[in-house]
């Protein structure tokens, strides 16, 4: 198996100089520029910038059929809602982190498209609140995914395959996680202590379901 440098790009991070011509010299490949992107999502090292994410919006808004959404009634434009754009944002916040005010204009597309079949709507044509609709249908919505919650969700794996699978190449690398994924990780999740060699004293809850930083945050805060 040979590796073809002509389809491969390097994207150094924070690299002088002399550390990109060492990389260049030694991989012989295009040498990119950093951000970038990757299979569709971009990487950055900061947040995204609603510049960044309006690509996404944008990608939404093509896929909804305004030729026919006035032809259709609204259960058909809730499935077609369920399975086509939820697609595009679900690839994304496996990896990143959406702003509140990308989330927003998504959830504007999504909801004048199942009311209207149009790419906006007034107030008044809003049947129901969002927040109903965004409840599973056994609790009377119509079980439109709420991607704020469900992109927490995508990304909970990240931090319980880097707790229960310490050999994959990536473990070593910061976690990327939201203040809002990790608090979630660990309210769902309970540590039981074997050897201790995969336990974090600090952070985990291992006693009785509790970690230090609940129990005494004092003593936690202390540098």
């Amino acid at each position: 198996m040979y590796t073809n440098l002509d389809k491969c790009v390097a994207n150094p991070i924070a690299c002088s100089q002399e550390e990109l011509q060492l990389v260049e010299n030694m991989l012989s490949c295009t040498i990119g520029a950093f951000p970038c992107k990757y299979l569709g999502i971009p990487l950055s090292t900061r947040k995204l910038r609603r510049s960044e994410e309006q690509f996404l919006i944008d990608a939404v808004a093509a896929h909804i059929p305004l030729w026919k959404g006035h032809l259709m009634n609204t259960a058909s434009r809730v499935a077609l809602t369920q399975v086509t754009l939820l697609a595009i944002p679900v690839h994304l916040s496996i990896a990143v982190c959406l702003s509140p005010w990308a989330v927003d204009r998504i959830d504007k597309l999504r909801r004048s498209f199942i009311w209207t079949g149009s790419a906006t709507v007034s107030t008044g044509m809003c049947h129901v609140a969002w927040e109903v609709v965004c409840r599973p249908k056994e609790l009377g919505g119509l079980g439109i995914i709420d991607l704020r919650r469900f992109g927490q969700a995508l990304r909970l794996r990240w931090d319980w395959v880097r707790k229960v699978d310490p050999n994959r190449t990536w473990i070593d690398l910061p976690s990327s996680s939201d203040k809002a994924t990790r608090a979630l990780f660990h309210a769902a999740t309970m540590t039981v202590v074997g050897d201790g060699s995969s336990t974090l004293f600090w952070q985990d809850s291992w006693i009785h379901g509790c970690c230090v930083d609940q129990i005494a945050p004092a003593v936690f805060s202390v540098p």
